[in-house]
């Protein structure tokens, strides 16, 4: 009984340790009618804009890589896009991929940083093959810039290796959905 009493007392104790005391109320920042967050008293952690929506934190777009992730039976876990569609697309760059009939620089690099930021592995580009058509050197589809590896098999490229500022080496490759897909 006395050994009960002993544990119930730590377990209360552990849970009345993380009450805050009224000593915070000085770092309290006023963030809205209904919301108030506590500050350590460093740097502003809000940042109210002009229409009055409150961030709390700032977005990280970027995801980290998967080298760092353990594997499984001995299988490298890949962060990979099994369908995206490319620039050529009709939802590619918000319909403004495309300019006098070549891909527009700002959107490949943004599918490019974009590749990067997410540190992808692989990304499959399987778009409509009528958004693939009108392109005649099939290689401009996997985005080559300076620095990238083409990867080839039996003469014919079959992917590119990105080099990304990051560090990340995704392959891009390229595919067209048609008729005889599932």
């Amino acid at each position: 009984m006395k050994r009960i009493f002993i544990v119930c007392i730590f377990w209360v104790s552990l849970m009345f340790s993380g009450c805050t005391n009224d000593n915070n109320k000085d770092n309290a920042k006023d963030v809205g009618s209904d919301v108030t967050v506590l500050s350590d008293g460093g740097e502003d952690i809000t940042d109210i804009s002009d229409n009055g929506i409150t961030m709390l934190t700032e977005w990280d777009p970027t995801l980290p890589s998967t080298a760092n992730l353990s594997r499984v039976r001995d299988y490298k876990v890949a962060r990979s896009i099994i369908h995206a569609h490319c620039i050529y697309s009709h939802d590619g760059c918000d319909g403004h991929s495309i300019e006098n009939g070549n891909p527009e620089e700002d959107c490949v690099l943004q599918l490019r940083d974009t590749i990067c930021k997410l540190n992808m592995d692989a990304v499959f580009m399987t778009d409509h093959a009528g958004s693939l058509a009108d392109e005649e050197d099939f290689s401009k589809l996997y985005y080559p810039r300076e620095g990238d590896s083409v990867i080839e098999e039996n003469g014919k490229q079959t992917g590119n290796l990105v080099k990304c500022q990051n560090g990340a080496k995704p392959i891009i490759m390229v595919g067209s959905e048609n008729d005889i897909m599932p």
